[in-house]
């Protein structure tokens, strides 16, 4: 007999739903989906009284200290995306969210901070549409760079920088 493993949690989707468990409070419960096969959706944020949800992707990644080149100061995270993801997903997806992990490393111990995006859809097919290029593979590349309190994406179709600042850490959008 085959032992199949049928979830797998990654370990973004974790520190995320830890988060969210501490920041949203007694009246929100989260879930995880259990079939691995399941598109887009990597967790649902329930309100126990409205008994409204709130279908969220997450993406995770490396991070990395930006380039002088690059002309800015700070973390970045490099995130690949699927256009269907965005404009045609198999599920209705509410919310990205984002994690970039901070990297701090003091004298006498390495600190590793966590970051969160929270991208409601529209926004996200608006900024995209309107900011970003579809790569010939059928995908989206986004660097976001935290410095302090802002978060810019770098790599667009205008070389500029989109201001991403009103999404950070914005847990309250996830309560409407």
């Amino acid at each position: 007999m085959t032992i199949k493993n049928l979830w797998s949690l990654n370990v973004d989707e974790a520190i995320l739903a830890d988060t969210l468990k501490k920041k949203l409070g007694k009246n929100y419960e989260l879930f995880f989906p259990v079939n691995s096969q399941l598109k887009d959706i990597d967790l649902i944020i329930y309100h126990l009284k409205s008994k409204k949800s709130n279908s969220i992707q997450v993406k995770g990644s490396r991070t990395y200290v930006t380039r002088r080149s690059e002309k800015i100061d700070g973390n970045a995270s490099w995130h690949v995306i699927k256009t269907n993801s965005i404009f045609k997903p198999t599920n209705q997806i509410d919310f990205f969210i984002f994690v970039i992990h901070e990297e701090n490393v003091l004298i006498t111990k390495r600190k590793i901070q966590q970051h969160y995006l929270i991208i409601p859809i529209n926004d996200f097919r608006k900024i995209t549409k309107n900011e970003k290029k579809e790569r010939k593979t059928g995908f989206y590349h986004y660097s976001f760079v935290v410095q302090n309190k802002k978060v810019v994406e770098i790599n667009n179709i205008k070389n500029k920088r989109i201001d991403f600042s009103k999404y950070l850490n914005n847990f309250k959008l996830l309560e409407k």
